[in-house]
Order: C-alpha cells, then sequence, then structure tokens
C-alpha cells in the first residue's frame, strides 16, 4: 500500500514496512498514542495528602485523577478508531493504546489527528 510521507513520520520502521509491503486485509497489531498535543491538558488542582485518612485513600485519589485525564484526551480517539472498526484495548492509565485490525484501516487511522504515532506489534495474518 502507499503510505502518505505525511503518515510516514508517525510510524516506526517497522509498521512502515508492513503498510507497504500489505494488500490491505492483512491483520496488524499497533500500539498508538492518542491524544491532541495542539490542545493543552487542563489545569487539574494538586490533592494534597492531609485531606486522606491513609496513603492508599491518597493513591487512590491519584489513580482516579489520572484516569480521568487520560480519559479524556484517548476516549475521542478511541472511538474514532472504534467506527474505522477497529479493535482498540487500554488507555485507561496512558495515551497508548492497542489497536487491531486490517492493515488498510490502520492506515485510514494514521490520517486522524488525535492519533500521535504508531509502533507495529505483531502481524497476526
Amino acid at each position: 500500500m502507499k503510505v502518505e510521507e505525511q503518515i510516514a513520520q508517525k510510524v516506526d520502521p517497522e509498521l512502515l514496512r508492513a503498510l507497504h509491503d500489505a494488500a490491505g486485509h492483512e491483520i496488524l497489531r499497533t500500539v498508538m498514542v492518542l491524544g491532541d498535543d495542539s490542545k493543552p491538558a487542563p489545569e487539574t488542582p494538586s490533592i494534597d495528602p492531609s485531606r486522606f485518612a491513609t496513603r492508599s485513600d491518597y493513591q487512590r485519589a491519584l489513580r482516579s485523577r489520572q484516569q480521568e485525564q487520560v480519559k479524556g484526551a484517548v476516549r475521542p480517539v478511541q472511538k474514532q478508531l472504534e467506527q474505522l472498526d477497529l479493535k482498540t484495548r487500554g488507555g485507561e492509565f496512558s495515551r497508548s493504546v492497542v489497536v487491531e485490525g486490517p492493515a488498510q484501516q490502520i492506515l485510514a487511522s494514521l490520517e486522524l489527528p488525535g492519533v500521535q504515532h504508531a509502533s507495529l506489534d505483531q502481524s497476526l495474518g
């Protein structure tokens, strides 16, 4: 398949090679970094540890806040990927998501502005 230069800049060499060699129907598993870097992350107030009875409660609050921040950046792009009939997993604690589907759809997904980078995990057939 033909990969435009703008798209080629978003991918690692193995994925670029797999896309060039693909007919379109081959199933690929990739790891994508999602989110729109042009939109600044919303300011969130710091969490005061003295407000919590235990260290575990404080850690849960930090994890919950991290999940909400990531969800806001990742979920809209994840929905767009799913509309392209791609399977997604992850994105709860980081902007990295495993994306699986036909090479043609993976290539189409790389045109989305919310896809920052993609790496080949493996070819599945």
